[in-house]
């Protein structure tokens, strides 16, 4: 295993992309899979990171985990999105050095990077983003935030507020600013194929907004795959894939569906 940290904003150099890389083998390019972890736009949750990139790499992925824009000053719209915006079009540029399919570039978000994955994945051709060069080949949500208008109507707390101040500028955006990036709209025929998942057990995204994002893709013949699981509290990340709950069986799932799709 190989392991590459590369700065991608060099003014903010905390904004990095962390690689874990099988040994290089031009003639055998993989597929790649961009981690996106959640963290409320304040920080990364950690278990969201390496647990989720090690269990990938053992499939057969060469993975990069994307620390985007967080915090007061730093995670205002859109950086946040052009951070994972310009990872896709590095990864592509260079993906002879890291040994990647160009073509078999995909997303995997959860919660809040699932926000930012899903806007990549529903956005990728208007006119805000750079189109091709920055359309992933498909994306994995696990519960995601697809709707932050309604999030924060339903959870009133400090915490809520500081996501708010730092995306926002304000903690009482307006309804342009929540409908701004809502990935949920947004969907298209242009969205990616996408493998979501939730619980039941699930009390800060949930998984109305799941089904409802379910709901747009299949009205659009967007390949799609969800599944809710019965439990599973929020931050589930990797989790244990020996849990009884069978929670844990989601990245075998995902990696499955994710093969289909990029025809591994």
């Amino acid at each position: 295993m190989i392991t590459k940290t590369i700065v991608l904003n060099e003014i903010f150099e905390n904004v990095t992309l962390k690689g874990y890389l099988h040994s290089f083998d031009i003639e055998r390019p993989r597929p790649a899979l961009i981690i996106c972890p959640g963290g409320g736009y304040i920080s990364h949750s950690e278990n969201e990171c390496d647990p989720v990139a090690l269990r990938f790499l053992s499939m057969g992925f060469n993975t990069f985990i994307l620390k985007y824009s967080v915090g007061m000053g730093f995670a205002r719209f859109p950086l946040p999105f052009r951070d994972l915006e310009n990872a896709l079009i590095y990864l592509k540029n260079n993906h002879t050095r890291y040994g990647i399919d160009k073509d078999k570039i995909a997303l995997c978000g959860f919660s809040t990077g699932g926000h930012i994955a899903s806007v990549i994945g529903t956005m990728w051709s208007q006119e805000a983003f750079s189109g091709e060069s920055c359309k992933p080949a498909a994306m994995i949500l696990a519960y995601p935030l697809l709707d932050i208008k309604d999030f924060a109507m339903k959870h009133c707390n400090t915490t809520v507020e500081m996501m708010l101040e730092a995306i926002y500028g304000s903690i009482n955006p307006s309804d342009a600013d929540f409908s701004s990036f809502n990935p949920i709209s947004s969907v298209s025929r242009d969205t990616v194929p996408t493998f979501v998942w939730s619980t039941d057990e699930d009390s800060v995204t949930g998984s109305e907004k799941c089904l409802e994002l379910a709901l747009q893709l299949k009205r659009n013949r967007v390949p799609h795959e969800i599944h809710i699981f019965s439990c599973g509290k929020h931050g589930f990340g990797a989790g244990d894939p020996y849990n009884r709950s069978g929670t844990g069986a989601w990245i075998e799932l995902a990696c499955s569906w994710l093969n289909k799709q990029l025809n591994n």
